[in-house]
C-alpha cells in the first residue's frame, strides 16, 4: 500500500466522488484509485444522504488505506455532493470520479505527465469509454479540438466527468458545479473553465472508464434535454459567472448555431426515449428554437442509435437489436424532426442511414429493414431477377467471390424487381478488379509459383523483385496481366500493346474490311475508317462503346487498332470482360481463360442487333431498359440501369431533346423502350470503379517542363454579394474577396479547366499540364451577373453556376428558415437563349446547370425540368437533395437519366479513380479567412 498521503503530506490530486446509495459499485469505483500508479492522491466520497450500506464500504476502504476519506452531507444531488468535495479537498488537482465509474491504473501518471511540459495547462484529458452491463467496452471516438475548446463545448459535452483532470483552483475561481442543474453540471463547468481561456491538454488512450447503467440520472432523458439546453442556451450568449472570458468569446457561440446543436440534443433524447419504450414527442415540449436546415443527416441517425445503445445498455454496432425498439416510434418522430428542423428530406435520408447501419448489423440475409431489402451475392452464382414488394424501394447487396466478403452495392428498385443484367453490371463496375484477382488467383497462376511464374510472362522488371503473391502481382502488374489474356499474347509488354506499330491480328497486307463492329476477343483485321471515323466495339458481343479512328487515315492496321482500343477504352474493357465472362459462373466451369469465355460468348450471340439485346433482357414485365449514346468510356453511358415503365414517355422526350432516337420492342409482354444514337444496348449508372495501380504508360500532354497535375481542386462558391443576413454569412463572399481569390489564382499560374478535360484525366488517369482548377457557383442567385460574372470574365475564369430550376425566376426558399428571401436566376442565358436539357448534374439538388463561358458568348444554360421521374420514388429524382446528399442509389439513377458529371459537397480535391457523379468540391466559405481559400486551393487543409 503506498503511503505517499501519509504523514501530513500535502496530496497532488485530490479525487472527488459523490455517492448515494452507491453500495454495489463504489468498491470498484475505489479499487481503482487504489491501484493508481501515481500515488500522490486523496480521494473523498461524499455520502450523499445514502439509505444503504455506502457509508460502511466506504469506511473500510478508509481503514485499509488513509487517502480515502468519507464526507457525509445532505441529499442534495450529485453537483451540491462535488462542491461539499471541493471545499474539502487539499490537492492542487481535481478529478471527479462518479460512483459507478473507474479509472485505469495509468490515469493520473499520464493526465499529470501533460501539465510537465513548457506550455501551461489548467485541464488535462484522456480518452474514455462506455462499458455495458454485459462488460463491452464503447469507446468514444470524438477527440475536440482543444485549441479553441468552446466552440465544441458550447454545443456538446465531449468528455466523461472523470477523464478531465481540472486544476483546484480555477474549479473554485469560476464558482464550481452548478447546483440549479441535476445533470450536465460537468459540461457546464467545462464550457465555463474554456470560455475563460484556461488551457487544455490531451493524452487520448483510453483511460476512463464509464459504467452505463439505466438507473442513472443520465439515463433521465428529459432532465438531461432540460438541462443541456440551459448549458447549450448559456454558450450561446455571454455568461456572467465568468468574469473574463477569452478574447472573441465574450458573446459565446453565434446565436444562429445555437438550434443546430439544439437539435443535435433533442435527437440524442429521442434515441433514448424510443428505447425505452417512451414518446420521442415529448422532447419538442421544451421552449427551444429548432430551425436547422443544415442539420446532418449522418450525425442525427448515428446520435439516435448511439443514445438507443445506452438506454438499452447495448452497443450501437447491435443496430439490429436496437431497430426492434425504436422503429415503431420513428415513422412519427423524423417527419417531426423534418419540419421542426426545416431540412430538407431529413426524415428520408436520416432513414435510410438507419436501415443500412441495421443491415449491417443482421446475422443473416436475406432481411427486409425499412424500405431496404438486403440480400448476400456470391459472384460465381447466376445472377437472378430479383422480386421483391411494392414497399420496397432499395435493395442492398453484400457481395462475396468464394465466400469472401468484397463489400456491398445499392440499387433502386422499380416496378418490384432488380433485373439480373443491372446487378451484375454493379458487381463488376465496383468490384471487377477483386474478381478479376480472385479468378487469376484460382485459374492462372499457381500460388506457390508466383515469382517464375510472373517473370516467364515479362510481368516482372530487371530491377524488381519479383512477387510473392497474387496481391503483390495484381498490384505492380495486374492490367498487364490482364491485356495479356484479353488479348491472347502471354508474353506481351504494356510497350508492345500501347505501340501502334507493334503487329497484331492477321498479316497487314491483307486487305481493308468494312466491319460494323469490333470484337475485342477474335483476330483483328485491317479496317477502312468509317465515314464517321467511328468504330463500335464489342467484348464478347456486348458493345461497349465506340473507338475513333479519324486521325488514324483511311486504313487502320490491328496494331493501330489495338492501341487505339485499349487507350480509349481503357479499364471499361477490364469492367465488362469481368461481367461477361467470369460472374455468375464458377471459376473452374468450362474454359478457365479469359479470351476464350468471350470468344465463345461473342459466337453465341447475335451480333450488332437487337435481337442480342432483346435476347437478354429479364423476362420480368414492367421494366424500362435504354443506354445513352456512348459518348465516352468509364462514365455513366457504360452502365446498365433499370427505371421505372411509367417514365417511358418522360424518356423518350429526354432522348429526343438530346438526340438519341428511340426504338420500342416487346419482350415478354413487356413494353420496353431501348434507345441508342449508335448501337441498342443499355443506359446506366457510374458507381465508383477502383483503378488498378497501373493503366498504362502515362504520358501527359505538354512540354516536359510543365507541371503535371493529377489532383485538381475543385472550387464551391455560393454567393457573391457585398451585403446579407448574418445567418448566411457563411455561404457569401463578397466582390472584393472573389476578386483577391481569382487574382490570386492567376498570379499563382493556376489555369480554369472544363468538366469534360477532368473527366478524361480521371478516366485514362493522365496528368494533366499546368496548374489547374475547377470553379462551381451553387445555387443560381440572379445577383451572380451582377457581381461574380464579369470578375469571373475580367480574370479569364470559366465556371459552372447550378441553379434550382424548380425555383428559376422566383426566390431562394432554401433559405427562408435563415430570414433571407433573394431572386434566383431566370433560366435564360445573357443572350436570352431557352434552356435545354443537360448532361451534367449537380448532386446538390435537380438543377440546371449554367457554363459561364469567358469567350464572349456569354452564360449558357442548360437546365433539367424540375418534376418527379414517374415511378422513381426511391430516386429523389424530383426531390431536391441538400448538402450533396446523394448516395449510390440517387448516383444510379442519374446516370441512368443521362448525366454523365454529378458535382457532390465531399470537401476534399478530385483525384484519379473518383466517381465523375461524386466529385468532390471544397467549400470556399464566406466565415473564413483569405488563407483558409489559399489552403484548399494547395491541397493542404481538406475537410
Amino acid at each position: 500500500m503506498s503511503e505517499g498521503a501519509r504523514g501530513g503530506d500535502r496530496p497532488l490530486v485530490s479525487i472527488v466522488t459523490p455517492a448515494f446509495n452507491a453500495a454495489d459499485t463504489i468498491a470498484e469505483a475505489l479499487e481503482s484509485v487504489l491501484a493508481q500508479t501515481q500515488s500522490g492522491w486523496e480521494a473523498l466520497v461524499v455520502d450523499d444522504g445514502s439509505t444503504d450500506d455506502t457509508a460502511a464500504v466506504v469506511g473500510r476502504f478508509a481503514d485499509r488505506d488513509r487517502r480515502i476519506r468519507l464526507v457525509r452531507s445532505d441529499h442534495a444531488g450529485e453537483a451540491a455532493a462535488r462542491n461539499v468535495g471541493l471545499q474539502a479537498a487539499a490537492g492542487e488537482w481535481l478529478l471527479c470520479l462518479d460512483a459507478d465509474d473507474w479509472l485505469l491504473p495509468e490515469h493520473l501518471d499520464r493526465l499529470l505527465a501533460l501539465t510537465q511540459g513548457e506550455q501551461p495547462v489548467d485541464v488535462a484529458c484522456c480518452g474514455w469509454a462506455r462499458v455495458t452491463p454485459d462488460g463491452e467496452r464503447i469507446d468514444e471516438e470524438h477527440r475536440p479540438d482543444l485549441v479553441r475548446p468552446f466552440d465544441e463545448l458550447a454545443r456538446f459535452n465531449p468528455f466523461a466527468v472523470h477523464s478531465c483532470l481540472v486544476r483546484r483552483r480555477v474549479v473554485a475561481n469560476l464558482g464550481g458545479f452548478d447546483t440549479t442543474l441535476v445533470t450536465c453540471a460537468d459540461w457546464d463547468l467545462w464550457q465555463r473553465i474554456a470560455r475563460a481561456g484556461h488551457p487544455f491538454a490531451a493524452d487520448w488512450k483510453v483511460l476512463a472508464h464509464y459504467r452505463i447503467r439505466p438507473s442513472s440520472s443520465s439515463h433521465r432523458p428529459l432532465r438531461v434535454l432540460a438541462d443541456g439546453l440551459a448549458v447549450i442556451a448559456r454558450g450561446h450568449r455571454t455568461d456572467s459567472r465568468v468574469s473574463r472570458s477569452a478574447p472573441g468569446l465574450e458573446r459565446g457561440r453565434p446565436s444562429e448555431l445555437e438550434p443546430e446543436a439544439r437539435l443535435h440534443l433533442a435527437v440524442w433524447t429521442a434515441g433514448m426515449l424510443l428505447a425505452q419504450g417512451g414518446d420521442p414527442d415529448r422532447v419538442w415540449q421544451a421552449p427551444a428554437g429548432w430551425v436547422a436546415p443544415d442539420l446532418d443527416p449522418a450525425v442525427a441517425a448515428s446520435s439516435l442509435l448511439r443514445a438507443a445503445a445506452i438506454a438499452a445498455g447495448t452497443t450501437p454496432e447491435r443496430a439490429d437489436v436496437l431497430w426492434r425498439l425504436i422503429e415503431p416510434g420513428l415513422g412519427a418522430f423524423l417527419p417531426r424532426l423534418e419540419r421542426e428542423s426545416q431540412a430538407a428530406g431529413l426524415a428520408r435520408r436520416v432513414g435510410r442511414r438507419l436501415e443500412r447501419a441495421v443491415i449491417g448489423a443482421s446475422k443473416s440475409l436475406p432481411v427486409t429493414v425499412g424500405a431496404t431489402h438486403a440480400i448476400r451475392v456470391e459472384v460465381t452464382r447466376p445472377f437472378e431477377d430479383v422480386t421483391l414488394g411494392a414497399d420496397v424501394e432499395r435493395l442492398r447487396a453484400l457481395v462475396e467471390v468464394e465466400g469472401r466478403r468484397l463489400g456491398s452495392i445499392e440499387l433502386p428498385v422499380f416496378d418490384g424487381v432488380v433485373p439480373g443484367l443491372v446487378l451484375a453490371d454493379q458487381v463488376a463496375a465496383r468490384f471487377g478488379w477483386e474478381v478479376l484477382q480472385a479468378f487469376f488467383a484460382r485459374t492462372l497462376v499457381p500460388p506457390s509459383e508466383v515469382g517464375a511464374w510472373a517473370a516467364e510472362r515479362n510481368l516482372v522488371p530487371d530491377e524488381q523483385e519479383p512477387p510473392t503473391s497474387i496481391e503483390g502481382l495484381m498490384a505492380g502488374a495486374g492490367w498487364l496481366l490482364f491485356l495479356q489474356e484479353l488479348w491472347g499474347e502471354p508474353t506481351g509488354t504494356l510497350d508492345r500493346f500501347y505501340d501502334p506499330a507493334s503487329p497484331a491480328g492477321g498479316p497487314t497486307a491483307q486487305e481493308a474490311v468494312s466491319p460494323r463492329s469490333l470484337e475485342l476477343s477474335r483476330e483483328l483485321p485491317v479496317v477502312a475508317t468509317p465515314e464517321s471515323g467511328l468504330l463500335p466495339c464489342t467484348v464478347g458481343g456486348i458493345a461497349i462503346g465506340l473507338v475513333s479512328l479519324a486521325d488514324l487515315g483511311e486504313r487502320v492496321e490491328p496494331g493501330q487498332l489495338r492501341a487505339a482500343i485499349i487507350d480509349a477504352s481503357g479499364f471499361d474493357s477490364c469492367l465488362i470482360a469481368v461481367r461477361e465472362a467470369i460472374l455468375g459462373r464458377p471459376f473452374d466451369a468450362e474454359s478457365t481463360r479469359l479470351r476464350e469465355r468471350l470468344r465463345a460468348l461473342a459466337e453465341a450471340r447475335p451480333a450488332e442487333s437487337t435481337a442480342a439485346i432483346a435476347a437478354l433482357l429479364p423476362r420480368t414485365p414492367g421494366l424500362v431498359l435504354g443506354r445513352r449514346a456512348p459518348i465516352g468510356f468509364g462514365t455513366s453511358s457504360t452502365r446498365r440501369a433499370a427505371l421505372p415503365i411509367a417514365a417511358a414517355a418522360e424518356l423518350g422526350e429526354m432522348a429526343m431533346i438530346l438526340g438519341e432516337p428511340v426504338a420500342a420492342s416487346q419482350v415478354a409482354e413487356a413494353s420496353t423502350a431501348c434507345w441508342a444514337r449508335y448501337l441498342p444496348a443499355w443506359l446506366p449508372p457510374a458507381e465508383s470503379t477502383r483503378v488498378p495501380p497501373v493503366i498504362g504508360p502515362v504520358a501527359a500532354a505538354g512540354s516536359a517542363e510543365s507541371e503535371l497535375v493529377s489532383t485538381l481542386p475543385i472550387l464551391m462558391y455560393h454567393r457573391v454579394a457585398p451585403e446579407g443576413a448574418a445567418a448566411t454569412s457563411r455561404y457569401r463572399i463578397s466582390p472584393a474577396e472573389l476578386e483577391r481569390q481569382l487574382r490570386w489564382l492567376r498570379d499563382h499560374g493556376y489555369e480554369g479547366v472544363d468538366l469534360d478535360a477532368w473527366g478524361v484525366a480521371v478516366i485514362r488517369r493522365r496528368p494533366l499540364p499546368g496548374r489547374r482548377v475547377l470553379i462551381t457557383f451553387d445555387d443560381g442567385y440572379a445577383d451572380f451577373a451582377d457581381h461574380a460574372w464579369p470578375l469571373l470574365k475580367r480574370y479569364g475564369y470559366p465556371a459552372w453556376l447550378f441553379v434550382v430550376s424548380g425555383r428559376i425566376g422566383a426566390t431562394n426558399a432554401w433559405d427562408r428558415a435563415r430570414g433571407e428571401s433573394l431572386p434566383c436566376s431566370t433560366g435564360t442565358g445573357s443572350d436570352g437563349s431557352a434552356t435545354r436539357a443537360p448532361d451534367r448534374l449537380a448532386l446538390e439538388q435537380p438543377c440546371a446547370a449554367v457554363r459561364a463561358r469567358t469567350d464572349g458568348a456569354g452564360p449558357r444554360p442548360r437546365a433539367l425540368p424540375d418534376r418527379a421521374l414517374p415511378g422513381a420514388r426511391t430516386a429523389d429524382a424530383g426531390d431536391r437533395l441538400p448538402h450533396g446528399d446523394a448516395d449510390a442509389v440517387v448516383r444510379h439513377v442519374a446516370g441512368a437519366c443521362g448525366f454523365v458529371f454529378g458535382l457532390s459537397t465531399w470537401g476534399r480535391q478530385s483525384v484519379f479513380g473518383d466517381d465523375l457523379l461524386w466529385l468532390p468540391r471544397l467549400e470556399i466559405r464566406g466565415d473564413q479567412p483569405f488563407e483558409a481559400f489559399v489552403a484548399k486551393v494547395q491541397g493542404e487543409e481538406e475537410r
